[in-house]
């Protein structure tokens, strides 16, 4: 009864004297404090806004609090990185520099031992064309050291061995004159054509008269098979104007049925006649 009498009096009371003074009848009306409905409705709608500030307050005050935490916090990091190192110790036995633990040496690998000039030349006669072109490459670099070896090596058992060191004998040249004499023996008396054509190459270059070799290979223009009558042609070729008795036998293989034959023929034609001067 009286809250809907206060609600009344709140609703037709434009004044807020009146609404004190409809409070001061009713207590002595009523002989106890009634509460005052405007500050009961004002509670009522103001309690969100007391949360709301409540809320702000708490939220400063965490605010602050993580604040000066944070600040502590960074500020005991900066110190600690950049705090200077601790000055060390100097021992009266021990340097301040640290000192640089010695690695072990790492053993290098003996050097690979050269063979000589003997082993290559046992080489030559292998059939294996990676060995015995290894071991003519190996002799063809040693020059005047290996010429021993190779005249010895033109008495071998080996076809192959005796026409790689006639060849080796060739590429040197005069150095290899003492290689004169083995070699003739091979051109006259080997049974293999391509040993004694290549005897024939080596003469080309260190014998200086050219009597012995050109009848030789002349001979070899007619009897040997197309390969070895090619190769004579050339050979022939590399004496030049000194073969000139070779010329009626290169104008016959002209007419050779090989190809390379008549080829090769015509080409030291005309390196010996002078036409187009050496093929070198």
């Amino acid at each position: 009864m009286i809250r809907r009498h206060y609600t009344w009096a709140a609703r037709r009371t434009d004044d807020f004297s009146d609404l004190s003074w409809t409070n001061r009848e009713y207590v002595g009306r009523y002989g106890s404090q009634v509460p005052d409905m405007w500050q009961e409705r004002m509670k009522f709608w103001l309690a969100p806004v007391r949360k709301i500030k409540l809320f702000r307050r708490k939220t400063i005050v965490a605010g602050w609090i993580s604040i000066f935490v944070l600040g502590w916090a960074g500020t005991c990091f900066a110190f600690q990185v950049s705090a200077p190192a601790p000055t060390p110790v100097v021992s009266p036995t021990r340097s301040v520099f640290p000192v640089a633990t010695p690695t072990p040496a790492v053993p290098t690998p003996s050097p690979t031992p050269t063979r000589s000039a003997r082993e290559w030349a046992k080489d030559l006669a292998d059939p294996d064309p990676k060995k015995h072109t290894a071991a003519a490459n190996a002799l063809e670099e040693m020059r005047e050291q290996a010429i021993p070896e190779l005249i010895e090596t033109l008495s071998s058992r080996s076809p192959l061995a005796r026409a790689l060191s006639a060849t080796l004998l060739w590429k040197l040249g005069l150095p290899a004159n003492s290689a004169t004499p083995k070699l003739k023996s091979i051109l006259a008396r080997d049974k293999d054509e391509g040993v004694r054509l290549r005897a024939a190459q080596a003469l080309s270059r260190i014998e200086a008269n050219p009597d012995y070799v050109v009848p030789h290979l002349t001979k070899c223009l007619k009897t040997c098979s197309a390969w070895g009558r090619s190769e004579a042609a050339k050979i022939l070729g590399e004496f030049e104007p000194a073969a000139k008795q070779a010329l009626p036998a290169l104008k016959h293989a002209l007419k050779d049925s090989n190809k390379d034959v008549r080829s090769s023929a015509k080409e030291a034609i005309r390196i010996i006649e002078g036409d187009g001067g050496s093929r070198n």
